[in-house]
């Protein structure tokens, strides 16, 4: 005879079965979806190493601190107002505009002339093309050495070398240790370094341009500086906006080769923003002062890239 359970009273506890970490997670990605768990790590660690550090500069500027302790004297904006009146600061912001306004454009036209050749097959672009993107993948830290030892050595250097033997003077106080050459130095050097990750880009950029567009050109007679004008720079614009808004980037953020090479000498002619914030907030022990500019430079940079995806913007709704 078959016994009948007893159904369980409503004040029991029902015991659901213990589920194991895979059935948890499957539970996880049916509840969130798979694409917010996929992303999660990433967001997690914009957390700690982008927002977070944001968040605290915006926090250390308002305060006087210097690098010990917890922060105690809140003053606001006066760091701000500080930094505006001071001559290092006013002479940096001048120095990293005269920076950016050489180590923007050169880099963008040499990759541009660059990528137009290796695109177009002329002779030796294999070599043209490891020749110029090797620099992009050796650290910046060399890239300054070598050229600070084997290129503007005084003496011994290669321009020192090449100027004697051609009759010419040289600098007395060096290529680096002169005001009007020491920036020169730096803006050759970082642009040697830089302009190999433009070529690349835009030779991804032309790859997409259909090639039925320049045969025709050929076709009605067009010449290459007529296909360029017409088909190239045309079709190339948003990668254009999108290559000169991250060198506009990278010339604000320029720390490396400029520290290396001349510490932001001689006598503050290659001293851009991130150097002076380095000095005031290691040499100086003002930190306060060191994160005010960081969250101006941070301001600038988010300024730059909301214009370049407005301009990008309004060119596709034209192109519409």
């Amino acid at each position: 005879m078959n016994s009948v359970r007893p159904a369980p009273s409503l004040g029991a506890r029902v015991h659901e079965p213990k589920r194991s970490a895979l059935d948890r997670v499957k539970a996880a990605v049916d509840l969130y979806g798979f694409g917010t768990l996929a992303v999660a790590p990433s967001l997690l660690l914009l957390v700690i190493y982008i927002f977070y550090p944001a968040i605290e500069a915006v926090r250390m500027s308002t305060h006087d601190w210097g690098g010990v302790g917890p922060y105690r004297d809140f003053v606001g904006l006066q760091n701000y107002q500080d930094l505006f009146e001071t001559g290092e600061f006013q002479n940096a912001f001048k120095v990293n505009l005269v920076y950016a306004a050489f180590v923007v454009p050169l880099p963008v036209a040499i990759g541009f002339l660059l990528a137009a050749a290796i695109h177009n097959r002329v002779k030796t672009w294999q070599f043209l093309k490891v020749v110029w993107f090797v620099p992009v993948v050796v650290p910046s830290v060399v890239i300054a050495l070598l050229f600070s030892g084997a290129i503007f050595m005084p003496t011994i250097g290669a321009l020192d070398s090449l100027a004697v033997w051609l009759g010419l003077p040289t600098p007395v106080n060096g290529w680096l240790g002169d005001r009007n050459l020491a920036m020169l130095a730096v803006v050759v050097t970082s642009s040697w370094h830089s302009a190999g990750w433009p070529m690349i880009i835009f030779i991804a950029g032309m790859s997409r341009i259909p090639q039925e567009l320049y045969e025709s050109g050929k076709v009605d007679g067009a010449t290459g500086y007529q296909l360029m004008r017409h088909i190239t720079f045309p079709l190339l614009k948003p990668v254009l906006a999108a290559v000169v808004t991250l060198q506009v980037i990278f010339s604000l953020k320029a720390f490396d080769i400029i520290f290396v090479m001349t510490e932001g000498g001689p006598g503050g002619a290659t001293s851009v923003l991130p150097i002076a914030m380095y000095e005031w907030s290691f040499f100086s022990v003002r930190f306060g002062f060191g994160a005010a500019i960081a969250v101006l430079m941070l301001i600038g940079i988010t300024s730059i890239a909301l214009l370049q995806r407005r301009f990008l913007a309004i060119d596709r709704g034209f192109d519409d």
